[in-house]
């Protein structure tokens, strides 16, 4: 699909190419990594029942083995998590799992 939004000229660079064909093709690369980071999303969930470091270090260390799940920063003093996601991990998903591992999320804080 990606390489339906650019002329095939543009998604390939050979040597021979010249200057300014170079810089479609870059311009045309950093258009579909714009299209992958346009697609991560990060939330941040209130987690009361986070009581110490082991509690931070089990949610960081089970939501990261979560396909999708990019980043994921537990703070013990605000009782929260932050999850950084793209496809195919889902708000459901992330909930489900902080739910199994007996760390249920009780409020969405962030968006």
């Amino acid at each position: 699909m990606r390489g339906e939004l650019l002329p095939a000229a543009v998604r390939t660079a050979p040597a021979d190419m010249s200057a300014d064909a170079h810089h479609l093709c870059a311009a045309g690369r950093a258009i579909q990594k714009q299209e992958r980071v346009n697609k991560m999303t990060t939330v941040t969930y209130a987690i009361p029942a986070i009581h110490c470091g082991h509690c931070t270090h089990t949610i960081e260390m089970e939501l990261h083995e979560l396909a999708g799940v990019k980043d994921v920063k537990a703070d013990l003093q605000g009782k929260k998590v932050e999850v950084s996601f793209e496809p195919p991990a889902t708000e459901e998903k992330i909930k489900a799992l902080l739910a199994e591992i007996k760390y249920p999320a009780e409020g969405l804080l962030a968006l």
